[in-house]
């Protein structure tokens, strides 16, 4: 943090400054002629003299003749990080929902009824823009996860169906494509965004189902029950990868200030939030997604 912070202090303009551990890694890659070390030295706290260095910007230079070329091939790159991004996605949320699979056949917990699934799917859907009738009026302060069961059977035999594996692809497919080519706020984000929580989620120590029934409860109340429970797991997962579907870019406080129309649909409250949610809600609810 002190490194970083004079760097950024004793910075030069048009310049860019980089600390020894980059510029190593850019030795370690045949790159040391991409930098030049700094003649003076940056003092930091608790660390001395460092030597830093500027990035030499020969090989940043514009060749318009050579500009489509590289526009397409940065274009080109684009699209294979955000369909990387999307197939690990998919192999995260696929990994929680056979979590699930493998509780629910331990526990002996049958399926609902299709009949049961659609008539609560029905009752999700809201219907005009009456402020009563909107997303931000469906939040809880808190759930109420369900108590621990210890098990035997431990479900290893337990895989996803392709259909479901298919249905999961297209959804997070779609999903992405419904995020716009904001700065910020685009699927490169969201992506970083389930990394992160999944990350949180998977440091958090869960109860094993072969534990013994004292272990495991322990372990169950120390963690709140999040982790026990992988619904929850998946449901933070996919609302992490909702979150800023077809954000602006601009934030709410704007949004209302000049009177959008996404703002007024929502009375000026969580415009954003409640738009990514309501769009990604509804595509689940297409019966292209009945199995997912």
């Amino acid at each position: 943090m002190n490194t970083a912070s004079r760097m950024e202090s004793t910075g030069l303009a048009n310049h860019i400054q980089i600390s020894q551990d980059t510029a190593n890694l850019l030795a370690s890659a045949d790159k040391s002629h991409w930098f030049k070390e700094r003649e003076s030295k940056v003092t930091a706290k608790g660390k001395g003299e460092l030597t830093t260095y500027f990035l030499t910007m020969d090989q940043f230079t514009y060749d318009a003749s050579n500009n489509k070329t590289s526009q397409i091939q940065t274009e080109n790159d684009e699209k294979r990080k955000l369909i990387r991004s999307a197939e690990w996605t998919v192999e995260v949320m696929s990994l929680h929902l056979t979590e699930m699979a493998k509780v629910r056949k331990a526990r002996k917990i049958a399926p609902d009824s299709r009949a049961l699934i659609e008539s609560l799917e029905q009752q999700t859907k809201r219907q005009g823009s009456d402020e009563g009738n909107q997303v931000i009026n469906e939040v809880a302060e808190y759930i109420i996860l369900p108590d621990y069961t210890s098990s035997k059977d431990d479900g290893e035999n337990v895989s996803l169906d392709d259909t479901i594996v298919r249905e999961l692809q297209n959804y997070v497919q779609t999903i992405a494509s419904l995020y716009n080519e904001n700065p910020f706020h685009n699927f490169s984000h969201a992506s970083h965004v389930v990394m992160s929580v999944n990350k949180l989620l998977s440091r958090i120590v869960a109860p094993d189902l072969d534990d013994a029934d004292d272990d495991g409860k322990k372990l169950h109340d120390h963690t709140y029950g999040i982790t026990s429970d992988p619904l929850t797991r998946f449901a933070v997962v996919f609302a992490a990868l909702i979150h800023d579907v077809d954000h602006s870019g601009v934030p709410n406080a704007q949004l209302v200030k000049e009177k959008a129309p996404v703002a007024a649909l929502y009375h000026d409250k969580s415009v954003a939030e409640q738009n990514s949610f309501d769009l990604a809600w509804d595509l689940l609810m297409e019966p292209a997604y009945k199995n997912a």
